[in-house]
């Protein structure tokens, strides 16, 4: 029996992925991939699995998915995650239920959007990589104090200064989209450690996709000013 699903490299973490494209669950696809080596599953946007309360999941042996992705326009009851015992990386659209990331300390990659029931991953010692929606806060003060985070994308909010990521001495990448407040760059001067930057409609600033492009746009809005 022949199902869809290829496995590929990652970007951001170790280990290669298993992206299911089944729009029907079989218990099959369990052992196809026990047999690859594959130590993390997707499920990316489609007609098929999201539909399903992903309860199937506990059909896999707690130790062998080291990482999950699940991508749906419907929440997603993601309780079954908790079967899990390793995870190192979390990656999740709309989902209901509480998520409790305290019980994965090796946590490297965490994609979500903000909750006041995740407020723990702030104190997670080895993520590396950020990907949130809404982190709240009229600046970056919340997560200051995560001094290993490399990458780091914040998705909408109300922050209007960047004050806080100053903190963040081992940032490489840094991404910012849509924070309509934020005007207030004073934080990030040309001196700080990172390489990469991507932000997009926040403040004066409409499109910078890179450290360059960043720096003559804060220079720009405050010669206007």
């Amino acid at each position: 029996m022949t199902f869809k699903y290829f496995i590929t490299d990652q970007e951001f973490i170790e280990g290669k992925v298993m992206v299911i494209e089944e729009e029907v669950w079989s218990e099959s696809l369990v052992c196809e991939y026990l047999k690859s080596d594959a130590k993390h599953l997707r499920f990316p946007y489609g007609p098929g699995l999201e539909t399903l309360n992903y309860s199937f999941l506990t059909q896999f042996p707690p130790e062998s998915v080291e990482g999950i992705e699940i991508y749906s326009y419907a929440a997603v009851d993601i309780s079954p995650l908790a079967h899990f015992t390793n995870l190192k990386g979390i990656s999740l659209g709309p989902y209901k239920g509480k998520l409790d990331l305290s019980k994965w300390q090796n946590l490297e990659v965490l994609q979500l959007k903000y909750k006041n029931t995740v407020r723990e991953f702030v104190d997670l010692p080895k993520l590396h990589t950020l990907y949130m929606d809404n982190i709240p806060g009229e600046d970056f003060s919340m997560i200051a104090g995560m001094k290993q985070l490399v990458n780091l994308s914040i998705h909408g909010g109300k922050q209007v200064s960047a004050n806080g990521l100053q903190h963040l001495d081992n940032l490489k990448y840094l991404e910012l989209y849509r924070l309509k407040s934020l005007k207030d760059w004073s934080a990030l001067t040309p001196q700080n450690a990172i390489q990469r930057m991507n932000v997009q409609k926040c403040g004066g600033i409409d499109y910078a996709p890179s450290k360059e492009a960043f720096l003559k746009a804060v220079k720009q809005a405050e010669n206007h000013d």
